[in-house]
């Protein structure tokens, strides 16, 4: 059985379902049983396009290969870029804690006692003769 103008057309224009669609629309609206390469074939050599296109869920945009999130590759960049600076913020934030802290009174008090013991420490070491240990 021969192609038709408006076969064709199907091709043309709901190549981007893919192949399986417009088989089954070919079969629907013209009683036509015709096998998925015998379309990729006959789509190629009238310079249709059958290859299957999805939606990103992100911009909209209809590309070939959408990831597991249902986002083309720059919805997904743009979101990994948004977990990073999350990622950023939250580090700056437990910094300046760390600082505030390290600025503390409770700190300075700790400090200071430490270094008062390991000044004592240090002084019997050397009435002992223990300088090294």
């Amino acid at each position: 059985m021969r192609w038709t103008d408006e076969q064709d057309e199907v091709l043309y224009t709901y190549g981007s379902l893919g192949v399986a669609e417009c088989r089954r629309i070919l079969e629907s609206d013209f009683g036509v049983s015709r096998s998925e390469e015998a379309i990729r074939r006959h789509a190629y050599r009238i310079g249709a396009s059958v290859i299957e296109y999805e939606t990103c869920i992100g911009c909209g945009l209809r590309v070939r290969n959408v990831n597991r999130e249902g986002l083309c590759r720059a919805c997904n960049l743009r979101r990994l870029v948004d977990i990073n600076r999350e990622y950023n913020e939250r580090l700056k934030r437990e910094l300046r804690e760390n600082e505030n802290q390290e600025d503390s009174d409770e700190y300075r008090h700790a400090k200071r006692d430490y270094n008062a013991v390991k000044q004592q420490n240090s002084r019997m070491r050397k009435r002992i003769g223990k300088c090294g240990d």
